[in-house]
Protein backbone atom coordinates (compact mmCIF):
# COMPACT_ATOMS: atom_id res chain seq x y z
CA UNK A 1 0.00 0.00 0.00
CA UNK A 2 1.24 3.26 -0.68
CA UNK A 3 2.28 6.20 1.66
CA UNK A 4 -1.26 8.02 2.50
CA UNK A 5 -4.18 5.31 1.74
CA UNK A 6 -5.51 3.54 4.69
CA UNK A 7 -7.15 0.18 4.51
CA UNK A 8 -11.03 -0.74 5.77
CA UNK A 9 -11.68 -4.14 6.82
CA UNK A 10 -13.78 -4.75 4.12
CA UNK A 11 -10.79 -4.10 1.61
CA UNK A 12 -12.06 -0.12 0.17
CA UNK A 13 -9.18 1.60 -0.28
CA UNK A 14 -9.73 5.05 1.24
CA UNK A 15 -7.39 8.32 0.52
CA UNK A 16 -6.05 10.30 3.34
CA UNK A 17 -7.59 13.81 3.33
CA UNK A 18 -10.65 12.47 1.64
CA UNK A 19 -13.74 14.40 2.92
CA UNK A 20 -15.87 11.07 4.27
CA UNK A 21 -18.96 13.32 5.64
CA UNK A 22 -19.45 14.70 2.15
CA UNK A 23 -20.02 10.68 0.75
CA UNK A 24 -22.27 10.09 3.97
CA UNK A 25 -24.69 13.20 4.01
CA UNK A 26 -24.97 12.09 -0.10
CA UNK A 27 -25.57 8.10 0.63
CA UNK A 28 -27.68 8.74 3.52
CA UNK A 29 -29.75 11.50 2.52
CA UNK A 30 -33.51 10.04 2.46
CA UNK A 31 -34.99 9.70 -0.88
CA UNK A 32 -38.86 11.41 -0.96
CA UNK A 33 -39.75 9.35 -3.79
CA UNK A 34 -38.25 5.91 -2.65
CA UNK A 35 -39.70 6.36 0.90
CA UNK A 36 -43.38 7.31 -1.20
CA UNK A 37 -42.75 4.21 -3.33
CA UNK A 38 -42.01 1.72 -0.07
CA UNK A 39 -45.52 3.03 1.14
CA UNK A 40 -47.37 2.01 -1.71
CA UNK A 41 -50.44 -0.63 -0.42
CA UNK A 42 -49.95 -2.79 -3.46
CA UNK A 43 -45.80 -3.01 -2.93
CA UNK A 44 -46.46 -4.13 0.84
CA UNK A 45 -48.72 -7.23 0.05
CA UNK A 46 -46.17 -7.90 -3.09
CA UNK A 47 -43.27 -8.23 -0.67
CA UNK A 48 -45.37 -9.97 2.14
CA UNK A 49 -46.22 -12.74 -0.82
CA UNK A 50 -42.86 -12.99 -1.45
CA UNK A 51 -41.52 -12.99 1.86
CA UNK A 52 -43.95 -15.59 2.66
CA UNK A 53 -43.04 -17.75 -0.42
CA UNK A 54 -39.54 -17.59 0.38
CA UNK A 55 -40.02 -19.01 3.95
CA UNK A 56 -42.35 -21.82 2.08
CA UNK A 57 -39.32 -22.55 -0.26
CA UNK A 58 -36.98 -22.38 3.01
CA UNK A 59 -39.06 -24.80 4.79
CA UNK A 60 -39.49 -27.42 2.22
CA UNK A 61 -35.46 -27.23 1.77
CA UNK A 62 -35.14 -28.14 5.12
CA UNK A 63 -37.77 -30.90 5.36
CA UNK A 64 -36.36 -32.28 2.49
CA UNK A 65 -33.04 -32.07 3.78
CA UNK A 66 -34.09 -33.91 7.26
CA UNK A 67 -35.87 -36.87 5.10
CA UNK A 68 -33.11 -37.51 3.06
CA UNK A 69 -30.77 -37.52 5.98
CA UNK A 70 -33.40 -40.08 7.69
CA UNK A 71 -33.61 -42.12 4.25
CA UNK A 72 -29.81 -43.11 3.97
CA UNK A 73 -29.57 -43.33 7.97
CA UNK A 74 -32.42 -45.94 7.36
CA UNK A 75 -30.70 -47.86 4.44
CA UNK A 76 -26.93 -47.18 6.14
CA UNK A 77 -28.91 -49.19 9.43
CA UNK A 78 -30.41 -51.95 6.97
CA UNK A 79 -26.64 -52.70 5.70
CA UNK A 80 -24.90 -52.40 9.09
CA UNK A 81 -27.74 -54.79 10.46
CA UNK A 82 -27.48 -57.28 7.55
CA UNK A 83 -23.25 -57.04 8.19
CA UNK A 84 -23.61 -57.33 11.67
CA UNK A 85 -25.51 -60.53 11.48
CA UNK A 86 -23.89 -61.98 8.48
CA UNK A 87 -20.43 -61.39 10.26
CA UNK A 88 -21.83 -62.37 13.87
CA UNK A 89 -20.36 -66.02 14.29
CA UNK A 90 -23.11 -66.67 16.84
CA UNK A 91 -25.90 -66.65 14.12
CA UNK A 92 -25.54 -69.31 11.46
CA UNK A 93 -25.69 -67.52 8.00
CA UNK A 94 -28.19 -70.69 6.22
CA UNK A 95 -30.61 -71.81 8.61
CA UNK A 96 -31.87 -75.25 8.39
CA UNK A 97 -35.18 -75.49 6.63
CA UNK A 98 -36.15 -79.07 7.43
CA UNK A 99 -33.47 -80.94 5.79
CA UNK A 100 -29.77 -80.46 4.97
CA UNK A 101 -28.81 -81.00 1.35
CA UNK A 102 -30.34 -81.00 -1.95
CA UNK A 103 -30.67 -84.66 -2.07
CA UNK A 104 -33.14 -84.97 1.29
CA UNK A 105 -34.80 -81.79 -0.11
CA UNK A 106 -36.02 -83.00 -3.68
CA UNK A 107 -37.15 -87.07 -1.51
CA UNK A 108 -39.31 -84.71 0.62
CA UNK A 109 -40.82 -82.40 -2.27
CA UNK A 110 -44.14 -83.76 -3.50
CA UNK A 111 -43.10 -83.39 -7.21
CA UNK A 112 -45.89 -81.95 -10.20
CA UNK A 113 -45.60 -84.46 -13.36
CA UNK A 114 -47.39 -82.40 -15.47
CA UNK A 115 -45.92 -79.08 -14.54
CA UNK A 116 -43.17 -77.12 -15.81
CA UNK A 117 -41.62 -74.25 -15.03
CA UNK A 118 -40.24 -71.80 -17.75
CA UNK A 119 -38.11 -68.75 -16.20
CA UNK A 120 -37.68 -66.87 -19.52
CA UNK A 121 -39.57 -63.25 -20.03
CA UNK A 122 -42.61 -64.70 -22.09
CA UNK A 123 -42.91 -60.77 -22.35
CA UNK A 124 -39.88 -59.53 -24.14
CA UNK A 125 -39.93 -63.02 -26.32
CA UNK A 126 -40.33 -60.73 -29.39
CA UNK A 127 -37.47 -58.27 -28.32
CA UNK A 128 -35.74 -56.69 -25.82
CA UNK A 129 -36.44 -53.09 -24.62
CA UNK A 130 -33.56 -50.45 -23.30
CA UNK A 131 -32.45 -50.79 -19.76
CA UNK A 132 -35.63 -52.74 -19.17
CA UNK A 133 -35.43 -55.29 -15.96
CA UNK A 134 -34.74 -58.62 -16.98
CA UNK A 135 -31.36 -58.39 -19.19
CA UNK A 136 -28.52 -58.88 -17.29
CA UNK A 137 -24.99 -58.74 -16.92
CA UNK A 138 -23.36 -62.68 -16.40
CA UNK A 139 -23.48 -62.48 -12.75
CA UNK A 140 -27.12 -61.09 -12.46
CA UNK A 141 -28.33 -63.79 -15.13
CA UNK A 142 -26.50 -66.29 -12.98
CA UNK A 143 -28.21 -65.29 -9.95
CA UNK A 144 -31.45 -66.03 -12.08
CA UNK A 145 -30.44 -69.35 -13.12
CA UNK A 146 -29.86 -70.28 -9.68
CA UNK A 147 -33.27 -69.08 -8.24
CA UNK A 148 -35.24 -70.45 -11.32
CA UNK A 149 -33.60 -73.87 -10.57
CA UNK A 150 -34.24 -73.07 -6.63
CA UNK A 151 -38.17 -72.21 -7.16
CA UNK A 152 -38.70 -75.80 -9.71
CA UNK A 153 -37.97 -77.90 -6.48
CA UNK A 154 -39.52 -75.59 -4.24
CA UNK A 155 -43.06 -76.00 -6.22
CA UNK A 156 -42.36 -79.83 -7.23
CA UNK A 157 -42.22 -79.07 -11.15
CA UNK A 158 -40.28 -79.90 -14.37
CA UNK A 159 -37.64 -76.97 -15.84
CA UNK A 160 -37.22 -75.91 -19.59
CA UNK A 161 -33.96 -74.57 -19.84
CA UNK A 162 -33.87 -70.44 -20.04
CA UNK A 163 -33.27 -68.79 -22.92
CA UNK A 164 -30.50 -65.97 -21.83
CA UNK A 165 -30.73 -62.18 -23.14
CA UNK A 166 -27.54 -60.82 -24.90
CA UNK A 167 -26.26 -57.67 -25.37
CA UNK A 168 -25.93 -56.06 -28.73
CA UNK A 169 -22.65 -55.20 -30.51
CA UNK A 170 -23.24 -52.13 -31.04
CA UNK A 171 -24.69 -50.78 -27.73
CA UNK A 172 -24.40 -52.64 -24.20
CA UNK A 173 -27.15 -51.16 -22.73
CA UNK A 174 -29.21 -52.97 -25.21
CA UNK A 175 -30.23 -56.51 -25.96
CA UNK A 176 -31.56 -57.52 -28.74
CA UNK A 177 -31.53 -60.95 -29.62
CA UNK A 178 -31.72 -64.48 -27.36
CA UNK A 179 -29.63 -67.55 -27.05
CA UNK A 180 -29.42 -70.86 -24.99
CA UNK A 181 -28.62 -71.78 -21.26
CA UNK A 182 -25.20 -72.78 -22.84
CA UNK A 183 -24.50 -69.18 -24.00
CA UNK A 184 -22.81 -68.67 -21.09
CA UNK A 185 -23.18 -71.88 -18.44
CA UNK A 186 -22.40 -75.52 -18.29
CA UNK A 187 -25.52 -77.41 -19.30
CA UNK A 188 -24.30 -80.45 -19.38
CA UNK A 189 -22.86 -79.93 -15.93
CA UNK A 190 -25.88 -78.80 -14.39
CA UNK A 191 -27.82 -81.72 -16.17
CA UNK A 192 -25.33 -84.13 -14.53
CA UNK A 193 -25.49 -82.31 -10.80
CA UNK A 194 -29.48 -82.72 -11.23
CA UNK A 195 -29.34 -86.22 -12.18
CA UNK A 196 -26.91 -87.36 -9.57
CA UNK A 197 -28.62 -84.89 -5.92
CA UNK A 198 -31.84 -83.94 -7.65
CA UNK A 199 -32.89 -86.98 -9.86
CA UNK A 200 -36.86 -85.94 -9.35
CA UNK A 201 -36.34 -82.98 -11.73
CA UNK A 202 -36.72 -83.05 -14.61
CA UNK A 203 -34.80 -81.21 -17.37
CA UNK A 204 -36.11 -80.35 -20.94
CA UNK A 205 -34.86 -78.16 -23.85
CA UNK A 206 -37.84 -76.67 -24.93
CA UNK A 207 -41.87 -76.61 -23.83
CA UNK A 208 -43.27 -77.00 -27.36
CA UNK A 209 -44.93 -80.16 -26.31
CA UNK A 210 -46.78 -78.34 -23.58
CA UNK A 211 -50.50 -76.61 -24.92
CA UNK A 212 -51.72 -74.79 -21.36
CA UNK A 213 -49.91 -72.14 -20.78
CA UNK A 214 -50.04 -69.89 -17.92
CA UNK A 215 -48.25 -66.41 -17.54
CA UNK A 216 -47.19 -65.37 -13.79
CA UNK A 217 -47.77 -61.84 -12.94
CA UNK A 218 -44.96 -62.13 -10.38
CA UNK A 219 -43.94 -59.17 -8.93
CA UNK A 220 -39.78 -58.66 -9.80
CA UNK A 221 -37.23 -59.38 -6.79
CA UNK A 222 -40.17 -61.32 -4.58
CA UNK A 223 -37.55 -63.29 -2.49
CA UNK A 224 -39.75 -67.05 -2.26
CA UNK A 225 -38.57 -69.25 0.77
CA UNK A 226 -39.15 -72.46 1.76
CA UNK A 227 -42.94 -73.28 0.54
CA UNK A 228 -43.88 -69.77 -0.56
CA UNK A 229 -42.81 -70.55 -4.59
CA UNK A 230 -45.07 -73.59 -4.00
CA UNK A 231 -48.24 -71.25 -2.61
CA UNK A 232 -48.03 -68.78 -5.42
CA UNK A 233 -47.81 -71.34 -7.89
CA UNK A 234 -51.29 -73.28 -6.42
CA UNK A 235 -52.32 -69.66 -6.07
CA UNK A 236 -52.25 -69.04 -9.70
CA UNK A 237 -53.27 -72.29 -11.58
CA UNK A 238 -56.50 -72.19 -8.93
CA UNK A 239 -57.17 -68.64 -10.33
CA UNK A 240 -57.00 -69.90 -14.54
CA UNK A 241 -59.94 -71.67 -13.73
CA UNK A 242 -58.97 -74.59 -16.34
CA UNK A 243 -56.10 -76.45 -14.79
CA UNK A 244 -56.40 -79.73 -13.50
CA UNK A 245 -53.09 -82.14 -11.96
CA UNK A 246 -53.95 -84.45 -15.20
CA UNK A 247 -53.26 -81.37 -17.22
CA UNK A 248 -50.12 -80.29 -18.79
CA UNK A 249 -49.17 -76.68 -17.93
CA UNK A 250 -46.20 -74.36 -18.40
CA UNK A 251 -45.41 -71.61 -15.93
CA UNK A 252 -44.18 -68.94 -17.41
CA UNK A 253 -42.22 -66.37 -15.05
CA UNK A 254 -40.89 -63.11 -15.80
CA UNK A 255 -38.64 -61.93 -13.50
CA UNK A 256 -35.87 -64.48 -11.18
CA UNK A 257 -33.24 -62.28 -10.54
CA UNK A 258 -33.03 -61.90 -6.37
CA UNK A 259 -36.16 -64.51 -5.97
CA UNK A 260 -34.82 -66.40 -3.75
CA UNK A 261 -33.90 -66.16 0.01
CA UNK A 262 -30.77 -68.50 0.06
CA UNK A 263 -30.26 -67.64 3.52
CA UNK A 264 -32.93 -69.79 4.34
CA UNK A 265 -31.54 -72.78 2.81
CA UNK A 266 -28.82 -74.76 4.46
CA UNK A 267 -25.26 -74.33 3.21
CA UNK A 268 -25.40 -77.64 1.78
CA UNK A 269 -28.06 -76.91 -0.41
CA UNK A 270 -26.68 -73.27 -1.69
CA UNK A 271 -23.28 -74.83 -2.58
CA UNK A 272 -24.38 -77.95 -4.58
CA UNK A 273 -26.83 -74.96 -6.41
CA UNK A 274 -23.90 -73.25 -7.30
CA UNK A 275 -21.46 -75.79 -8.23
CA UNK A 276 -24.56 -77.32 -10.57
CA UNK A 277 -25.14 -73.46 -11.96
CA UNK A 278 -21.39 -72.73 -13.71
CA UNK A 279 -19.87 -70.80 -16.30
CA UNK A 280 -19.25 -72.62 -19.70
CA UNK A 281 -16.40 -75.18 -19.36
CA UNK A 282 -14.83 -73.47 -22.25
CA UNK A 283 -14.78 -69.74 -20.56
CA UNK A 284 -13.17 -71.58 -17.71
CA UNK A 285 -10.50 -72.49 -19.31
CA UNK A 286 -9.79 -69.78 -20.79
CA UNK A 287 -9.86 -68.18 -17.62
CA UNK A 288 -7.38 -70.61 -16.46
CA UNK A 289 -4.61 -70.25 -19.29
CA UNK A 290 -4.71 -66.33 -18.03
CA UNK A 291 -4.22 -67.29 -14.60
CA UNK A 292 -1.19 -68.83 -15.69
CA UNK A 293 0.13 -65.70 -17.53
CA UNK A 294 -0.22 -63.90 -14.73
CA UNK A 295 2.42 -62.86 -11.70
CA UNK A 296 2.43 -65.36 -8.50
CA UNK A 297 1.17 -61.35 -6.79
CA UNK A 298 -1.86 -59.31 -7.99
CA UNK A 299 -4.20 -57.17 -6.96
CA UNK A 300 -7.90 -57.57 -8.17
CA UNK A 301 -9.55 -54.44 -9.87
CA UNK A 302 -13.13 -54.22 -10.96
CA UNK A 303 -13.36 -50.89 -12.33
CA UNK A 304 -17.47 -50.30 -13.10
CA UNK A 305 -17.68 -47.74 -15.86
CA UNK A 306 -19.14 -48.70 -18.60
CA UNK A 307 -21.36 -46.31 -20.35
CA UNK A 308 -24.46 -47.66 -18.85
CA UNK A 309 -23.53 -46.76 -15.25
CA UNK A 310 -22.85 -44.09 -13.82
CA UNK A 311 -23.30 -44.33 -10.17
CA UNK A 312 -19.92 -43.75 -9.10
CA UNK A 313 -16.89 -42.40 -11.51
CA UNK A 314 -13.39 -42.71 -12.15
CA UNK A 315 -11.98 -41.38 -8.56
CA UNK A 316 -14.59 -42.66 -6.00
CA UNK A 317 -13.67 -45.91 -7.16
CA UNK A 318 -9.88 -45.89 -7.67
CA UNK A 319 -8.90 -43.31 -5.06
CA UNK A 320 -9.83 -45.70 -2.36
CA UNK A 321 -7.84 -48.59 -3.97
CA UNK A 322 -4.87 -46.60 -3.96
CA UNK A 323 -4.75 -45.47 -0.42
CA UNK A 324 -5.60 -49.19 0.59
CA UNK A 325 -2.53 -50.01 -1.30
CA UNK A 326 -0.34 -47.71 -0.03
CA UNK A 327 -1.16 -48.94 3.36
CA UNK A 328 -1.88 -52.23 3.36
CA UNK A 329 -0.73 -53.95 0.25
CA UNK A 330 2.65 -51.57 -1.02
CA UNK A 331 4.52 -54.52 -1.71
CA UNK A 332 2.56 -55.75 -4.95
CA UNK A 333 3.08 -53.18 -7.91
CA UNK A 334 0.65 -55.65 -10.37
CA UNK A 335 -3.07 -54.75 -11.13
CA UNK A 336 -5.40 -56.82 -13.14
CA UNK A 337 -8.37 -54.65 -14.25
CA UNK A 338 -11.79 -55.89 -15.54
CA UNK A 339 -13.45 -53.27 -17.46
CA UNK A 340 -15.74 -53.48 -20.35
CA UNK A 341 -14.67 -50.08 -21.91
CA UNK A 342 -11.06 -49.85 -23.52
CA UNK A 343 -10.66 -46.17 -23.42
CA UNK A 344 -10.87 -46.32 -19.48
CA UNK A 345 -9.10 -49.54 -18.97
CA UNK A 346 -5.81 -47.20 -21.18
CA UNK A 347 -6.91 -44.48 -19.16
CA UNK A 348 -6.58 -46.76 -16.20
CA UNK A 349 -3.44 -47.94 -17.11
CA UNK A 350 -1.44 -44.55 -17.72
CA UNK A 351 -2.75 -43.10 -14.45
CA UNK A 352 -1.30 -46.13 -12.53
CA UNK A 353 1.70 -46.01 -14.72
CA UNK A 354 2.30 -42.38 -13.72
CA UNK A 355 2.52 -43.81 -9.50
CA UNK A 356 4.62 -47.26 -10.45
CA UNK A 357 1.84 -49.63 -10.66
CA UNK A 358 2.06 -52.11 -13.84
CA UNK A 359 -1.61 -52.47 -15.21
CA UNK A 360 -2.27 -55.76 -17.41
CA UNK A 361 -5.56 -57.35 -18.92
CA UNK A 362 -6.68 -60.75 -20.26
CA UNK A 363 -6.39 -58.73 -23.87
CA UNK A 364 -2.98 -56.92 -22.99
CA UNK A 365 -1.97 -59.66 -21.12
CA UNK A 366 -2.42 -61.85 -24.58
CA UNK A 367 -1.82 -59.50 -27.41
CA UNK A 368 2.47 -59.20 -26.02
CA UNK A 369 2.59 -62.90 -25.73
CA UNK A 370 2.88 -64.76 -29.67
CA UNK A 371 2.59 -68.40 -28.38
CA UNK A 372 -1.12 -67.50 -27.00
CA UNK A 373 -2.33 -65.73 -30.63
CA UNK A 374 -5.06 -68.77 -30.59
CA UNK A 375 -6.57 -67.30 -27.26
CA UNK A 376 -6.59 -64.16 -28.43
CA UNK A 377 -8.82 -64.85 -31.03
CA UNK A 378 -10.76 -66.43 -29.46
CA UNK A 379 -11.16 -63.70 -26.66
CA UNK A 380 -11.99 -61.63 -29.33
CA UNK A 381 -14.75 -63.76 -30.74
CA UNK A 382 -17.27 -64.17 -27.47
CA UNK A 383 -19.56 -61.59 -26.58
CA UNK A 384 -19.08 -58.75 -23.59
CA UNK A 385 -20.63 -60.95 -20.63
CA UNK A 386 -18.70 -63.83 -21.99
CA UNK A 387 -15.85 -62.32 -21.32
CA UNK A 388 -16.69 -61.24 -18.54
CA UNK A 389 -16.97 -64.28 -17.36
CA UNK A 390 -13.12 -65.45 -17.66
CA UNK A 391 -12.42 -62.03 -15.63
CA UNK A 392 -15.01 -63.13 -13.35
CA UNK A 393 -12.78 -66.42 -12.69
CA UNK A 394 -9.22 -64.65 -12.80
CA UNK A 395 -10.43 -62.00 -10.16
CA UNK A 396 -11.24 -65.05 -7.69
CA UNK A 397 -7.38 -65.78 -7.64
CA UNK A 398 -5.88 -62.21 -6.74
CA UNK A 399 -4.23 -61.48 -3.27
CA UNK A 400 -6.65 -59.04 -2.86
CA UNK A 401 -9.83 -57.91 -4.85
CA UNK A 402 -11.57 -53.95 -5.03
CA UNK A 403 -14.94 -53.54 -6.49
CA UNK A 404 -17.90 -51.08 -5.87
CA UNK A 405 -20.86 -53.00 -3.24
CA UNK A 406 -23.82 -51.92 -5.72
CA UNK A 407 -22.32 -54.12 -8.48
CA UNK A 408 -23.61 -57.76 -8.41
CA UNK A 409 -20.53 -58.43 -9.72
CA UNK A 410 -18.57 -57.44 -6.99
CA UNK A 411 -20.17 -58.53 -4.81
CA UNK A 412 -20.49 -61.93 -6.07
CA UNK A 413 -17.12 -62.18 -6.21
CA UNK A 414 -15.98 -61.28 -2.43
CA UNK A 415 -19.20 -63.79 -1.84
CA UNK A 416 -17.11 -66.91 -3.55
CA UNK A 417 -14.29 -65.64 -2.73
CA UNK A 418 -15.12 -65.72 1.00
CA UNK A 419 -17.22 -69.29 0.52
CA UNK A 420 -20.39 -67.24 1.26
CA UNK A 421 -19.03 -64.77 3.69
CA UNK A 422 -17.41 -61.33 2.30
CA UNK A 423 -15.86 -60.77 5.55
CA UNK A 424 -13.30 -63.30 4.37
CA UNK A 425 -13.17 -63.13 0.87
CA UNK A 426 -10.41 -60.37 1.03
CA UNK A 427 -11.52 -57.72 -0.96
CA UNK A 428 -12.97 -54.46 -0.38
CA UNK A 429 -16.42 -53.07 -1.67
CA UNK A 430 -16.29 -49.30 -2.16
CA UNK A 431 -19.60 -47.63 -1.11
CA UNK A 432 -23.19 -49.47 0.16
CA UNK A 433 -24.09 -52.52 -0.38
CA UNK A 434 -27.48 -53.47 -1.56
CA UNK A 435 -28.95 -55.57 1.13
CA UNK A 436 -30.92 -58.00 -1.23
CA UNK A 437 -26.90 -59.24 -1.88
CA UNK A 438 -27.01 -60.55 1.02
CA UNK A 439 -30.43 -62.92 0.77
CA UNK A 440 -30.05 -64.17 -2.74
CA UNK A 441 -26.49 -64.86 -3.57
Amino acid sequence: MSTGEHSKDDGEILYEGQDLSVNYNQNTRPNSFFSGFLKSENLQKQLLIALVMIVVFIICLIVQKILYYITIKELNDVIDWQEARYNDPQEPIYSMYLVDDLKSLCSATVWQPNLYLNCTNVNKLGGWEKFSVNPQGATNVRNSMLSCVRWAIDGGMNLIMPQIAVRSEVDIGLFNHWENYDFLFDEPGLKAVMAAECPQLKIYDTCHHVENKVISENRAFTKYTFGTFRKHIDDLLASTGNYTKNTPTVVWENEPFLGWFFYKDSKKVHDTLTKAVRFRSNLVLIASMVISLLPSNFIGMHLRLEKDFGAYNYSTQVEPMLEYLQTNLSHIDTIYVAVGDPEVEEFFRADMKSRNKNVISKNSLLSSIKTTHFLMDEINSLTFDQKGAIDYHVLKEADFFFGIGISSFAFGLAFDRGDGNIANGRARLQGGIIGDFFQCF
